[in-house]
């Protein structure tokens, strides 16, 4: 694999198959924010097939507050109800719903039950374009997730050559 930099500062790698180029750009870079998510731009990639895309990463902030209820034990015990059930069903579990809760919030690897908190290490970069109220962030989508409507409607656009870049890949 080769590694090059290209000009607008991400980092390219071709990749050879056996019949097949892939140029792959890496960014991890905020795009935009749209409905209080930011979006960042991951990657394009190019097949010497013609195939090219984007993909992005999707977090959603989270304040202190919200990370309290998502602790408190009632709000927990409701949001495990369902899967204590079925594990109860399959005989995966023994543990009261009260037990359960309790081990899920104490094995939990977030800041709280159930946070998906891939990509953490973009949290710092967007935490800049958030209020100081937010602590962390959830996330809650990425791959493909760029098209024209998105890319012509963010509410709060962060870097506008990445826009136009990713249009270059998402038709």
């Amino acid at each position: 694999m080769i590694r090059l930099t290209n000009k607008k500062g991400g980092t390219m790698s071709q990749v050879q198959a056996k019949e097949s180029k892939r140029e792959e750009i890496k960014y991890n870079k905020p795009v935009g924010i749209k409905d209080g998510s930011i979006y960042f731009l991951d990657y394009t990639f190019n097949h010497d097939d013609g195939f090219k895309g984007a993909t992005g990463t999707v977090l959603d902030p989270v304040s202190q507050s919200e990370i309290d209820d998502n602790n408190d034990p009632e709000n927990v015990k409701e949001l495990y109800r369902d899967i204590w059930v079925e594990s109860v069903k399959g005989g995966h579990t023994e543990d009261s719903l009260d037990e359960f809760v309790k081990n899920e919030i104490a094995n939990c690897d977030g800041e709280y039950p159930m946070q998906d908190s891939s990509y953490s290490e973009l949290h710092d970069e967007a935490k800049k374009h958030f209020s100081a109220d937010v602590v962390t962030f959830n996330c809650s989508g990425g791959g493909r997730c760029f098209d024209r409507k998105l890319l012509n409607s963010f509410d709060k656009v962060i870097d506008k050559e990445l826009i136009n870049t990713i249009k270059q890949y998402e038709n």
